[in-house]
C-alpha cells in the first residue's frame, strides 16, 4: 500500500499541509518516487462553426481555502487512479485541498505510468471530466505532473414547441432557421450557431456532444420569407437545462424574439 498526500512543491503550487490518503497500489520493492498531481479542466466549445475548448480551473493554488470546490469548473471532488484503474486515493479528495488542486502520490514505481484524473459534483456518480497524463517516474526528487481533464460529453438534441403547441415540422410553422446559444452556468458560451430546417423536418435541433453540466438555453426560430427577411417568430430565452446524460428536451418557444442572448 502506498500512501498520497497534499503537494509540496508543484509548479504554481505553494507548500501545503500533508494529505493522508490511502492508496491501493502495491509496489515493487525497487526504486520508487513521489509524483506531484495537479489538476485542471476544459470545457468543449463549438461556437459560430469553430470547435475549441476553453481551460478552467488554470490556477491551482488558493491560498486560505482548507478545502472546497474548484472555482470555474464546479468540480467538487476527485478521484486519481493509475492507467489499469486502480484507484490511488480514496474517493472523496476535494478539489482544492490546503490551497492547492493537488495531492502528492508516495512511493509510485519506476517507469513510464499513467496518471488519470475525475471530476465528480458531491454526492453525484457521474464524470463531468477525465483525463489522464502519463509520467516518466525515475528516483530522486518528487516529479511533477499536471492533469488536464476535458469534459465528458454526451448528445444533446432539443425539441421546439412553437408557439408553445404540439411537435411540428418547420414547414407548417413556417420557419426555415434556429439560432441557438447554450451557456454553461459559469458564464462560458459552449455552443452557438444557425441551423437550418427544411419544410419536411421536424422542429428540433440537434448540438451534437455537448459536455456535461447546467446551461441555459436560448433558442429563436427565424422566419426567412417573411418581409423584412429574417424575422423571429418564436424564442425561448434563457430557459435552464440539466445536462448529464445523452438526452432530447422539449423546449416551449413563445411568440417573438429574446431582448438579448449571448
Amino acid at each position: 500500500m502506498r500512501r498520497a498526500r497534499g503537494t509540496g512543491g508543484a509548479p504554481r503550487a505553494a507548500a501545503l499541509a500533508a494529505l493522508a490518503l490511502s492508496a491501493c497500489y502495491s509496489a515493487p520493492a525497487t526504486p520508487l518516487s513521489d509524483v506531484i498531481v495537479t489538476w485542471e479542466f476544459r470545457r468543449s466549445t463549438f461556437v459560430d462553426g469553430v470547435a475549441g475548448s476553453v481551460t478552467y480551473d488554470a490556477e491551482v493554488t488558493h491560498p486560505g481555502i482548507a478545502a472546497g470546490p474548484c472555482p470555474q469548473s464546479g468540480v467538487e471532488r476527485v478521484e486519481v487512479s493509475d492507467g489499469e484503474g486502480a484507484r490511488l486515493t480514496s474517493p472523496d479528495v476535494p478539489c482544492i485541498w490546503a490551497g492547492v488542486q493537488g495531492l502528492t502520490l508516495l512511493g509510485f514505481p519506476g517507469g513510464l505510468r499513467k496518471v488519470v484524473v475525475r471530476g465528480f459534483r458531491a454526492g453525484a456518480a457521474d464524470v463531468l471530466f477525465e483525463g489522464e497524463a502519463t509520467v516518466a517516474v525515475v528516483p530522486g526528487p518528487a516529479i511533477p505532473v499536471t492533469v488536464s481533464a476535458p469534459g465528458v460529453a454526451d448528445a444533446l438534441s432539443v425539441s421546439a414547441l412553437l408557439g408553445g403547441g404540439p411537435e411540428q415540422t418547420c414547414g407548417a410553422a413556417d420557419v426555415q432557421r434556429f439560432e441557438a446559444t447554450l451557456q454553461e452556468s459559469s458564464g462560458t458560451v459552449a455552443w452557438r450557431g444557425a441551423v437550418p430546417c427544411a419544410p419536411g423536418d421536424a422542429a428540433v435541433v440537434s448540438f451534437g456532444p455537448v459536455d456535461r453540466g447546467d446551461y441555459r438555453l436560448w433558442l429563436e426560430a427565424v422566419r426567412t420569407t417573411a418581409v423584412p427577411a429574417g424575422e423571429v417568430v418564436y424564442s425561448a430565452c434563457g430557459e435552464s437545462l440539466a445536462h448529464f446524460s445523452p438526452q432530447q428536451v422539449s423546449v416551449s418557444l413563445a411568440p417573438g424574439a429574446c431582448a438579448q442572448r449571448p
